[in-house]
C-alpha cells in the first residue's frame, strides 16, 4: 500500500477523535481536502481536477467543486462553460432528467419508446419530419439522457458533444500510473469504509422490545476499526468511543409530520421549535439526531417514547453515528466528482471508478461478528458479513420441473472477471451466502442509507456506473445475483420505496437488451418469478427450490402495491431481450401459467336471487389494481414470437398446446357458478393464438385436440355477465358489480380484458361447428327458450345479445394480423374518429371520452395532428379545438364496441344527416352502411349458419313491436351485414334467411315489416337488405312463392316512399306548434297594451336621456335597498391604496433605458397588431442583435430592479356599487362583530375601514357621497380657447399683482362666480352642505360632516406621516395616470383614448372630481367651519396659479422639480378671469415639453460605454429635416456638458431627440384629455372624423384640444421670437446655465416617466427553458441546490423559494421579498413547478392560473402535467392588465377567500 492511500485511511480512522466526535462544517472542509488530496497524490495532479485554479483558491472555495465553478463562471464565458459540462466524448451522455426538463423521445430513431435525448443532445434538424414526442419530467430522477449508447439507437445521427471537439484538452489523455494508482486506491478506500459503517447500522430495523444495552453495547464492539487494516502508524491506538450515545431518528412515508413533532418534542423534552427543526431535518436529509447522553437506561426509555407511533429510531455511539456523516459527505463528494470535467471527459478514470465498485469488498474491521447459527433474515448480514441467499434446499425430486434453477456462469470477458476477482468460482452462486463486491454490499445495505445519500447514491449509479459501456454487463450480473433479496427489502422493510434502487437501476440495466439476453441466458427468470410467487402466495420471497404451487392468493400480498415494480422489471427484461427463442424454449411459459393461475377467475361473482348483499367487499379493487401489470407480463411473453419469424408457427403451436392442456386442467377444478371479469391465462392464449399467426384450419385442428367448448365459454360468460350487469339483472350483488364491469369495458382492462374475450369468441365461432357453438352461446346468454329474465330485462338482453353478434363481425383488428405498432395505429385512429366526428372538442374533452392507457401512448399525439385539424386559442380564456378532417368522417360506424347506446343512436342520426347533406336524399330514405370486414380467412360468421340462429332471428322479429324501434334497427343491421355474406361461406346464409319453418321465413318476416306503418322509419334499411340479397340470389322469386301478393317493386332500393318520413313529420307538427303559440302571446299582449291604454313610443324616454346628459349612479344602496329612513346621502365605495405602476426611465440601466423608447409612438394603437406602424421608422439591426442577445442571456426577464424609479402611489378604484352613508357605518360595525368570530385569516383589515362590498366581493376602504346628478358640461367648450386670448394669460402674471387689493377682489369675486358656475350640485346635496355661521346643524348636515371626517380618518392611515385633506386632488391625479397607463397598447379603434375608458373608470373618476369641486366651493363659500376656509382656499388656488408664472422665476423651478399633469388638475379654470382650461393646458404643455428636453439634455451627457449607441433607440417616421434639426438645437442649448455640443451629425441626433420627446409627451396629453372628458361629459358635438389615425397620437390629441403640435412648440422654441413659448424656453436655458451645478444634485429634480407600455417581465417562450437554462444549469452554479421551491418575481425576477422561510423574519420568502425588498405593493409570482401564478397581497394570498399552454392550448391539469408548456402571450397581456394594471388583486384574493368555507389551505393561502 503506498503512502498516499495509507495518510487517507490514518485520517478516516482517526478523524473522529481529532475532531472531538463533533461533526461541524470545518470537518466537513477537512474530509475534502483529505480526499481531494489523496486522488490527486498528494496534491501532483491537482489541477486534473481543478484545471486552472492555484491550491489557495480551493480553499478559499472550501475544496467544493460547485463553489469552484461559480468562480469560474465569474472569469469565463457562461456558455462556453456549459458547452464544456456538457459534452461527454466517446461515451454515453447520461445527463439525469430533472424534474420540469423536458424530455425529447424520438420514436423514428429509438430502439424502443425508452430511448431518450436530454436537451443538450437532441438536434431538431436531424429529427426533422420523424416522430418526435416531448415530454416534461416529473421525478427528481427521471432516467438519463441515452445519446452515445449504440444500443439505444438504430439511426445514426451525430451529438456536437459526443464527439472531443478541443483535442488540446489534456484532461482527455491517459492518466499517468501514479495518478491512476491513487484514483484507484481513493475510490476503493473510500467504498470500503462507507461498507465497513453501513454493514453494523441495523439497530433500526430491529424490533423495539429486542434491543437491550447489551445489544447496544455489542453493536458499538462489531463497529470497531481494525488500526492496521487503517494504516495506524501508531500500535498501541485503539478505535474506540467516547462513551456517549445518540438516539437517532429515521425518515418514513407513513407517519404524519405533526405526529413526528409531538414524539419528538416528548422524547427530547426540548421546546417544540426544537422538535421542529429535528423533524425538518429528517423530513430533508432523513435522519437526524435527537438526545445524547451517556446513560443507556435512559435513551432505552425515551426511544420508547418515539417508538410509540411506529417512528423507527435507534442508539448508537457518538463515533458511529460521527461515521455515518463522514458516509454522507464522501457520497456527496463522489456525486461531485462524477458530475466534474475530468470525470466526463477521461474514460479511464470512469473506468477506475466503476472498476472499485465491482471489485471485492475489503473489511476493515477488528472483529467479524461470526454466527454459526444465522438463518436468513431480511435486510441482514450474516455472522461473517457475508450476502445471505433467500433459504433453499437441496435440490431433489420434488422440486416442479418447470421451476428447476440451476446455478451457472455469466458470460462475462475474462480480462474484467480478473479484475474485478468476480464470476471466476461456481461456488460464489451455490453457496448459502457470498462474500460480494463492494456494488452489491451497497445494494443491499442501501435501505439503510440516509433519505438524502440514497438519492445522491442512485444518481451517481445512473450517471457513472450504469452507463459505463465496459461495466455494464457485470454490473447487471452482480445486481440479479442478489436480486431476490433486495426485493425483499422493497417488498417488507424499505420506509421510503420509491427511494429504493430498484426504482432507479432496474429500469435502466434491463431495458439494455444484452444485460436482457444474457439473464433469461442464465436462467434468473426463474429466481425473480419465484420470488413474487412465493410473495404473492405466502407473504414472503421464496426461491424456487422451496415453492409450493397454489391456486390462493394473499390478499395481504396484493395489496401492497410495491410487487408491480418486479413485474416491471420482468416485462423489461422479457420485452428487450435479443433472443426470444430462449424465452419460447425455456421454462418460462410454464412458470408464467402458475403466475397468472393465481388470478384466474378471480374476484369469482355469483348472481344473488333472492336478497341483497349486505356487506360488498372492496377487495376487489386490489385484483383489478395488480392485473395491468400481470397482462402486460403475458402479452410480452406472447409478443416473443415476433422475434422468431421463421419458426413463429411451431413455437406457438407448442405455447398454445401447453396453455390450452393448463386451462383444461383448471377448468375440471373451476368453482360452478362463479364467473369473473379477470382471467389472465385466457388473455394470455388470445396473445398466443393472435401472434402465432396459424391457418385458422390447423389452428381449429390444434384447438379441438381439448376441450374447446369448457375452454372457451368463460369468455363469452363474461361478454354475457357484461351485459347483464348493464340491464340491472345483477341488481342484487350491490354497486361493486357495476365498478368491476366499468373497469374491465372502458379503462385500461379493455385491451386486455374485454377486447381479448371478443377476440377468443371470434376464434371459437371461426374454428368450431356451427350448430353446437351457436346454441352454447345462446345458452351463455341463456336465450334459448327467453324463460330466464322478466319481461322488462328481456327486450334490453336481446338487443345487447344481437350487438354481442355484430360487434363479433366488425371488431376485426386483432384478426388482420398487423404489427404491434399498425395494430396500435389503427386503434388510436378509431378511437379518435368515433370521438370527434359529433364536432370538435378540445383536447382535454376528447382524452376524457378515450380510455386513458390509449391517450398516453406516445403516438397518440403524432396521430391527433395527421387525423384533424387544430385551432388554436386566441382570446384569453380561449381554448384550442381540435377537428376531424372530413376524408375521416366516412369510416364512423355507429354499432362501434366503445359506444353506449345512447351514442350509438346519435352516431346513426349523424351519419343520416351526412349523408342527407351530401347527396339530398330525404333523411328517411338514408340507409346506415353494414361494416363490410376486411378479413375473410376466419369465418366468423359461421354462426349465422346455423339453424338455432335463424330462429332465434325470427323469434326477434315476432318480438318487435313499435315500441321496441331500438330493438329492431339494431336486428335489421346484423341482417343488413351477414347479408354480404363476407365471414361465411357463400350463400349458406341465404339459405337460412329464404328457408320456411312454422311461420315463414326470415325474408317474409321483414318483407311484411314493409307494409307496417309504425316501421315506416326501417323500411328503407329492410329494402336495402332485400336488394342486397335480390342482387346476390334470386330473391323474388323465392319471395313470389313464400308472399301471395309480393310486389317486386318495393325492394328496389330506388323505391320512393311517397309517405311523408317520420324525422319530417315530427318537425312539421313541432314548427306548427310554435306558430299556434307565438299566435296567442302576440294577441295576449296587444290585449294587455289595450286594456292598460299604454303608449309604446319610446320617444319621450329618449329625449329625457338626451336632456340629462351623463347621470350618477341613482341612488340604490345594497344593504337597505333604499327602505331606510334618514340614512344618510348615498355615496360610492371604493378602494384607496398604493399602487405601482408608476415607473421612471432608469437612465443607468442598459436594456430598460433602449426598452423605455422602444415602444411604437402610439399608445393607443395594438401592441399586438399595430396598424399604425407606418408611423415608426423600423428598428436598427444592432437594435435587434442587443435585443436577441439579451433574450438569449436572460431566461427570465430582465427585470425592473431599478427600485429608486419606481413609484408607488396612492389610486382610487371601485366595484361601482354604492349605499347610504348611515349604512355604510352600520355595515362597518357589523363586520367588526363578525371578524371576531372568524379563525381564519381575513382579507380585509377592519382597523383601517376596509371591508368587502356585500354584493360583489370587491375589498373597499373608503365612502365618497355622490352629491350630483348629470354631468352636462360641453366638452367641445372647455377646450375652446377664450375669444380675446391672443396671449397668454400666465404671459405677464406677477406675484406682486397679490398685493394690490383692487385686483385681488376682483379675482375672488370672479372666481366665485365661476365655482359657482361650475358646480352640478343637485338641490339637496346643496341643503346637506350649506349652514351658516351660527344655525344648528340639521341631522343631515351632520351626517354629512361625520362623512367628511371618516374620509380624512382613512386619508390619514394611507398617507401616514404626511397629511392630506380630503379634497387633495393627488388620488385624481395617480387614478388617472394609473387608467392612462393601463390602456396602453389596446387600440382606440379610429378614436382617442376617452372613448376607451369604461362606465366604472368615469363613474370613480368623475365622483373625486366633483368632490374636489363641490370641496372648493364650500371653502370660497364658508359652508367649512375652520378659521378662515375662504382665504385658505384662494391662498392655494393664486400659489397654484402663480406657480406657473414668470416673476421670481417660479415656473422655472416648477419645470424643474413639478409634475406638470398635476398643475394641470390643481388648477380651476377661471374663464372670467381669463385662466381658461386651454390656457392652463398650453402653460403646462410647454413647461412638459421643456422639463422633457431638459431631462434628456442632463441624462444623455455622460457617455455611456454600452452595446449600442445613440442612434439605435427607434424613432418615428417621417421626420422632416427642420424638426430634426430645431430638436437638436434645443437638446444643444439645454445640455450644460461641452460632449452633447459637439455630437456630430446634428439631424441624426434631432431626430431621436425629436421621438425621445413625443414619446414622453404622448402620455401627458391622454391624460389631459382624460382630465377633460372627466370634467365635461357631454361629446354630442365632437367630430371624431377629424383626427384620423394617419397622423401619430400625439399630434391628434393635440388637434382635439386646440394646441399645437409639439414640432411646431420645438421649432418655436428654436426661432428665438418674441412669442410666449419662446420666452418661456429662453428663460429657462438662462436659468439652468446659470444654476447647473446645483440643479444636478437636486433631490427634488423631477425624473422622466417611462413612456412605453408598463408590463411585468418577460417570461420563456417555453416553461422547460428555465428549468435548463437556469435552474439545473451548471453556468447558474445549480440553483436547484439551494431553491428547492423556486418562485420568480415577476417585477425584478429574483428567485426565491416558496418553502422556505426568509432568513431573520417569520414569513416565507415570498412575502419577505415583496414587502421588503421589491418596491411593489402586491407580490406576483411565477411557481414553474406548480404552473401557476401566486398572488400576495398584506395578509393574504392565492394562486391564478399561469400564462402557459400546452401543444393543445390547454391548461394541462395534474393528468397531463408531463406535457410542455408554451407561453401564451395573449394571457399574459391580459393578466397584466386586468389583473396588476386594473388593481385587481386584492379582488382576486378577497373573492377567493371569501368564496371558500374551509377555514383556509392550499387554495386560498
Amino acid at each position: 500500500m503506498d503512502d498516499n492511500i495509507s495518510t487517507l485511511k490514518r485520517f478516516l480512522l482517526h478523524l473522529p477523535s481529532e475532531s472531538s466526535f463533533k461533526f461541524t462544517n470545518d470537518v466537513r472542509t477537512d474530509i475534502r481536502r483529505a480526499l481531494y488530496r489523496a486522488i490527486s497524490n498528494q496534491g501532483q495532479f491537482l489541477d486534473w481536477f481543478f484545471p486552472g485554479s492555484s491550491q489557495d483558491n480551493i480553499e478559499e472555495c472550501q475544496w467544493l467543486y460547485t463553489e469552484y465553478l461559480k468562480s469560474r463562471q465569474l472569469k469565463d464565458d457562461k456558455n462556453t462553460n456549459a458547452n464544456a459540462l456538457a459534452s461527454h466524448p466517446n461515451s454515453p451522455c447520461a445527463r439525469i432528467f430533472r424534474k420540469g426538463e423536458p424530455i425529447y423521445r424520438c420514436l423514428t430513431c429509438g430502439f424502443d419508446e425508452t430511448c431518450a435525448f436530454c436537451h443538450n443532445c437532441f438536434q431538431p434538424d436531424f429529427h426533422a419530419n420523424h416522430k418526435v414526442h416531448i415530454t416534461i419530467c416529473l421525478r427528481e430522477n427521471g432516467g438519463v439522457c441515452d445519446c452515445g449508447d449504440p444500443e439505444a439507437w438504430i439511426e445514426e445521427f451525430t451529438c456536437p458533444y459526443a464527439s472531443s471537439s478541443d483535442n488540446s484538452n489534456c484532461l482527455a489523455n491517459e492518466p499517468p500510473s501514479e495518478l491512476a494508482g491513487a484514483v484507484l486506491g481513493t475510490f476503493e478506500t473510500l467504498l470500503d469504509f462507507i461498507i465497513d459503517v453501513m454493514s453494523q447500522c441495523y439497530l433500526q430495523f430491529e424490533d423495539i422490545e429486542s434491543i437491550t444495552k447489551d445489544k447496544i453495547e455489542l453493536n458499538t464492539i462489531n463497529s470497531t476499526f481494525d488500526p492496521r487494516k487503517y494504516a495506524s502508524a501508531d500500535d498501541n491506538f485503539q478505535d474506540v468511543n467516547n462513551d456517549q450515545y445518540y438516539i437517532q431518528v429515521y425518515n418514513d412515508q407513513i407517519r404524519h409530520y405533526r405526529d413526528a413533532v409531538q414524539r419528538i418534542h416528548l422524547a427530547s423534552q426540548k421546546v417544540k421549535p426544537f422538535a421542529e427543526m429535528i423533524t425538518d431535518q429528517i423530513h430533508k436529509q432523513g435522519r437526524a439526531k435527537v438526545i445524547s447522553s451517556k446513560n443507556l437506561q435512559l435513551l432505552l426509555e425515551r426511544q420508547k417514547i418515539l417508538s410509540a407511533t411506529g417512528l423507527s429510531s435507534c442508539i448508537r455511539s457518538h463515533r458511529d453515528i460521527f461515521r455515518e456523516q463522514v458516509c454522507d459527505e464522501i457520497v456527496k463528494w463522489l456525486g461531485d466528482l462524477s458530475e466534474s470535467q475530468v470525470f466526463k471527459i477521461n474514460a479511464d478514470i470512469k473506468d477506475l471508478f466503476c472498476r472499485a465498485f465491482c471489485d471485492k469488498w475489503e473489511s476493515g474491521l477488528l472483529i467479524p461478528s461470526f454466527d454459526p447459527a444465522y438463518s436468513y433474515k431480511v435486510g441482514t448480514l450474516d455472522g461473517s458479513l457475508r450476502i445471505p441467499k433467500i433459504d433453499s434446499k437441496a435440490p431433489t425430486s420434488s422440486v416442479y420441473p418447470q421451476w428447476a434453477f440451476t446455478s451457472s456462469k455469466w458470460d462475462l470477458p475474462d480480462e474484467i472477471n480478473n479484475q474485478c476477482s468476480y464470476n471466476k468460482d461456481l461456488g460464489d452462486f451455490t453457496a448459502a451466502a457470498h462474500h460480494g463486491s463492494r456494488l452489491q454490499y451497497l445494494f443491499y445495505l442501501d435501505i439503510r442509507f440516509s433519505k438524502s445519500t440514497r438519492v445522491l447514491l442512485h444518481d451517481i449509479y445512473s450517471t457513472s456506473l450504469i452507463t459505463n459501456l465496459h461495466y455494464k454487463n457485470i454490473i447487471s450480473a452482480q445486481y440479479v445475483d442478489i436480486y431476490p433479496m433486495v426485493a425483499d427489502q422493497f417488498l417488507t422493510l424499505d420506509r421510503e420505496p420509491e427511494l429504493s434502487v430498484m426504482c432507479t437501476l432496474s429500469t435502466q440495466l434491463f431495458t439494455c437488451p444484452t444485460n436482457s439476453t444474457s439473464i433469461i441466458h442464465h436462467g434468473d427468470i426463474a429466481r425473480v418469478l419465484a420470488s413474487i410467487y412465493g410473495f404473492l402466495t405466502t407473504e414472503k420471497v421464496q426461491s424456487p427450490e422451496t415453492l409450493d404451487l397454489t391456486t390462493e392468493i394473499s390478499i395481504k400480498s396484493l395489496k401492497n402495491r410495491r410487487w408491480g415494480q418486479i413485474f416491471f422489471d420482468i416485462s423489461y427484461i422479457l420485452s428487450r431481450s435479443r433472443d426470444p427463442k430462449s424465452i419460447l424454449n425455456s421454462n418460462i411459459i410454464p412458470m408464467a401459467c402458475d403466475l397468472l393461475a393465481l388470478l384466474q377467475g378471480k374476484p369469482g361473482l355469483k348472481r344473488e336471487t333472492e336478497n341483497h348483499v349486505e356487506y360488498e367487499s372492496p377487495d376487489y379493487t386490489a385484483f383489478f389494481h395488480g392485473i395491468p401489470v400481470i397482462y402486460q407480463f403475458a402479452e410480452f411473453i406472447a409478443r416473443s414470437l415476433n422475434g422468431v419469424e421463421n419458426e413463429r408457427k411451431e413455437w406457438g403451436r407448442r405455447a398454445i398446446k401447453y396453455v390450452m392442456n393448463y386451462l383444461q386442467k383448471m377448468h375440471q377444478e373451476r368453482h360452478k357458478g362463479e364467473v369473473s371479469f379477470l382471467h389472465p391465462l385466457h388473455s394470455f392464449l388470445s396473445w398466443l393464438i393472435e401472434l402465432s399467426q396459424i391457418e385458422p384450419a390447423a389452428l381449429a385442428k390444434i384447438l379441438q385436440e381439448y376441450q374447446i367448448d369448457n375452454i372457451f365459454t368463460y369468455p363469452i360468460t363474461t361478454l354475457v355477465l357484461m351485459s347483464q350487469i348493464k340491464t340491472g339483472y345483477w341488481v342484487r350483488n350491490g354497486f361493486t358489480v357495476r365498478a368491476q364491469l366499468q373497469l374491465y369495458r372502458t379503462t385500461g382492462l379493455r385491451e386486455s380484458g374485454y377486447l381479448r374475450d371478443l377476440y377468443l369468441t371470434q376464434i371459437y365461432i371461426s374454428s368450431t361447428d356451427p350448430e353446437p357453438t351457436t346454441m352454447n352461446i345462446l345458452s351463455q346468454w341463456q336465450l334459448n327458450d327467453w324463460k330466464t329474465y322478466d319481461n322488462n330485462t328481456l327486450p334490453y338482453m336481446i338487443e345487447e345479445c344481437l350487438t354481442f353478434f355484430i360487434h363479433v363481425l366488425t371488431e376485426d383488428l386483432n384478426l388482420s394480423q398487423l404489427s404491434e405498432e399498425a395494430l396500435l395505429q389503427k386503434r388510436i385512429e378509431r378511437e379518435i374518429i368515433h370521438t370527434l366526428c359529433f364536432g370538435g372538442m378540445n383536447y382535454a374533452k376528447l382524452c376524457s371520452h378515450i380510455p386513458d392507457h390509449i391517450v398516453a401512448e406516445k403516438r397518440f399525439d403524432i396521430i391527433l395532428t395527421q387525423l384533424t385539424v387544430f385551432k388554436p386559442p386566441k382570446g384569453e380564456n380561449d381554448v384550442g379545438v381540435y377537428y376531424l378532417k372530413d376524408e375521416y368522417l366516412d369510416c364512423v360506424n355507429p354499432y362501434y364496441f366503445n359506444y353506449t347506446t345512447n351514442i350509438k343512436d346519435d352516431a346513426i342520426k349523424f351519419i343520416k344527416e351526412r349523408v342527407h347533406q351530401k347527396t339530398g336524399k330525404s333523411i328517411g330514405e338514408v340507409v346506415v352502411p353494414a361494416y363490410a370486414s376486411k378479413v375473410k380467412d376466419y369465418k366468423i360468421g359461421n354462426f349465422s349458419v346455423s339453424l338455432c340462429f335463424a330462429r332465434f332471428l325470427k323469434k326477434v322479429l315476432e318480438f318487435v313491436d313499435e315500441n321496441r324501434e331500438s330493438l329492431l334497427e339494431t336486428c335489421l343491421h346484423l341482417i343488413h351485414i351477414l347479408a354480404l355474406e363476407n365471414n361465411v361461406d357463400e350463400g349458406k346464409f341465404y339459405e337460412r334467411f329464404v328457408e320456411v319453418e312454422d311461420h315463414g321465413s326470415i325474408a317474409s318476416l321483414i318483407y311484411e315489416l314493409l307494409s307496417k306503418e309504425e316501421f315506416s322509419c326501417q323500411h328503407a334499411k329492410i329494402r336495402a337488405i332485400l336488394k342486397v340479397f335480390a342482387d346476390r340470389h334470386d330473391l323474388p322469386h323465392e319471395l313470389n312463392g313464400q308472399i301471395p301478393q309480393f310486389d317486386t317493386s318495393a325492394i328496389d332500393s330506388d323505391y320512393v316512399d311517397n309517405s311523408e318520413d317520420e324525422f319530417e313529420k315530427k318537425k312539421r307538427i313541432a314548427k306548427d306548434r310554435q306558430a299556434r303559440l307565438l299566435a296567442k302571446f302576440k294577441k295576449q299582449q296587444s290585449s294587455f297594451l289595450k286594456n292598460n291604454q299604454m303608449d309604446t313610443s319610446d320617444a319621450e324616454m329618449e329625449d329625457e336621456e338626451l336632456q340629462h346628459g351623463w347621470k350618477f349612479p341613482e341612488p340604490h344602496c345594497l344593504l337597505c335597498q333604499n327602505a331606510a329612513e334618514n340614512a344618510g346621502p348615498f355615496g360610492l365605495i371604493t378602494y384607496v391604496a398604493k399602487s405601482s405602476e408608476f415607473r421612471n426611465v432608469p437612465f443607468d440601466d442598459e436594456y430598460w433605458f433602449l426598452r423605455s423608447f422602444s415602444d411604437g409612438v402610439d399608445l393607443d394603437a395594438d401592441e399586438e397588431n399595430p396598424t399604425t406602424s407606418s408611423h415608426n421608422q423600423a428598428k436598427t439591426a444592432r437594435w435587434e442583435e442587443y435585443m436577441r442577445a439579451v433574450k438569449e442571456k436572460f431566461v427570465i426577464g430582465p427585470g425592473f430592479t431599478s427600485h429608486d424609479d419606481v413609484d408607488s402611489k396612492l389610486v382610487s378604484s371601485s366595484c361601482g356599487h354604492g349605499m347610504h352613508f348611515q349604512c355604510y357605518i352600520n355595515f362597518l360595525n357589523t363586520n367588526r362583530s363578525r371578524m371576531s368570530q372568524i379563525t381564519r385569516n381575513t382579507p380585509e383589515n377592519i382597523d383601517h375601514k376596509e371591508f368587502v362590498c356585500p354584493l360583489c366581493k370587491a375589498i373597499n376602504n373608503m365612502f365618497i357621497p355622490i352629491l350630483w346628478t348629470t354631468n352636462q358640461r360641453s366638452l367641445s367648450k372647455f377646450l375652446t380657447p377664450l375669444p380675446d386670448s391672443s396671449r397668454n394669460p400666465f404671459h405677464n402674471l406677477s406675484i406682486e399683482r397679490v398685493h394690490d387689493k383692487e385686483w385681488y377682489d376682483k379675482f375672488t369675486k370672479l372666481s366665485d362666480a365661476d365655482i359657482d358656475a361650475i358646480s352640478i350640485l343637485n338641490p339637496i346635496s346643496r341643503e346637506i352642505i350649506c349652514s351658516g355661521p351660527t344655525a344648528q346643524f340639521t341631522p343631515q348636515q351632520h351626517q354629512f360632516r361625520q362623512l367628511l371626517s371618516n374620509m380624512f380618518q382613512i386619508l390619514s392611515f394611507l398617507t401616514f406621516p404626511q397629511v392630506f385633506k380630503a379634497d387633495s386632488i393627488f388620488v385624481l391625479v395617480n387614478t388617472i395616470k394609473s387608467i392612462e397607463i393601463c390602456h396602453r397598447g389596446i387600440s382606440s379603434d379610429g378614436r382617442l383614448i376617452i372613448s376607451q375608458l369604461s362606465n366604472n373608470c368615469l363613474i370613480n373618476l368623475r365622483t373625486f372630481n366633483e368632490f374636489r369641486n363641490t370641496s372648493v366651493l364650500m371653502k370660497i363659500k364658508n359652508w367649512i367651519h375652520t378659521p378662515n376656509p375662504r382665504g385658505d382656499a384662494y391662498a392655494k388656488m393664486l400659489a397654484n396659479i402663480f406657480a406657473l408664472s414668470k416673476g421670481n422665476g417660479a415656473i422655472n423651478s416648477s419645470i424643474v422639480e413639478a409634475d406638470m399633469f398635476e398643475c394641470l388638475v390643481n388648477i380651476i379654470p377661471l374663464p372670467s378671469f381669463g385662466l381658461s382650461f386651454h390656457a392652463i393646458l398650453e402653460v403646462t404643455f410647454v413647461a412638459h415639453l421643456i422639463q422633457t428636453l431638459n431631462i434628456l439634455a442632463k441624462e444623455l451627457s455622460s457617455k455611456k460605454n454600452w452595446k449600442y449607441d445613440m442612434w439605435d433607440i427607434p424613432i418615428v417616421a417621417d421626420i422632416t429635416t427642420t424638426i430634426a434639426e430645431s430638436a437638436h438645437l434645443c437638446f444643444v442649448r439645454l445640455a450644460t456638458n461641452e460632449n452633447i455640443k459637439t455630437l456630430s451629425e446634428a439631424e441624426k441626433v434631432g431626430r431621436v431627440i425629436y421621438s425621445m420627446t413625443v414619446k414622453a409627451a404622448t402620455p401627458f396629453l391622454r391624460r389631459a384629455a382624460i382630465y377633460a372628458y372627466v370634467q365635461c361629459a357631454d361629446i354630442d358635438d365632437i367630430d371624431f372624423s377629424l383626427y384620423p389615425e394617419t397622423e401619430i397620437e400625439a399630434n391628434r390629441l393635440c388637434s382635439f384640444m386646440n394646441i399645437k403640435p409639439i414640432s411646431e412648440y420645438l421649432e418655436i422654441f428654436a426661432s428665438n421670437t418674441a412669442s410666449f413659448e419662446s420666452r418661456m424656453f429662453d428663460d429657462f436655458v438662462n436659468y439652468v446655465h446659470l444654476s447647473s451645478k446645483s440643479l444636478t444634485i437636486s433631490p427634488l429634480a423631477r425624473k422622466l416617466e417611462y413612456p412605453g407600455l408598463v408590463k411585468l417581465v418577460e417570461l420563456p417562450d417555453r416553461l422547460d427553458r428555465f428549468f435548463t437554462d437556469y435552474y439545473y444549469s451548471d453556468a447558474y452554479a445549480q440553483p436547484h441546490l439551494r431553491i428547492e421551491d423556486p418562485a420568480i418575481c415577476l417585477f425584478c425576477a429574483s428567485v426565491v423559494d416558496a418553502q422556505k422561510q426568509a432568513r431573520g423574519a417569520r414569513e416565507g420568502q415570498c412575502t419577505t421579498h415583496y414587502l421588503k425588498e421589491c418596491p411593489h405593493d402586491v407580490g406576483v409570482f411565477l411557481l414553474p413547478k406548480d404552473r401557476t401564478l401566486l398572488l400576495l397581497h398584506k395578509n393574504g394570498g392565492s394562486f391564478y392560473k399561469a400564462p402557459y399552454l400546452d401543444e393543445h392550448g390547454e391548461i394541462a391539469d395534474d393528468s397531463r402535467r408531463g406535457k410542455t408548456m408554451y407561453l401564451m402571450k395573449t394571457r399574459y397581456d391580459a393578466f397584466i392588465r386586468s389583473v396588476w394594471l386594473s388593481h385587481n388583486v386584492p379582488n382576486y384574493i378577497v373573492r377567493n377567500l371569501e368564496s371558500v368555507l374551509d377555514p383556509g389551505g392550499w387554495e386560498t393561502l
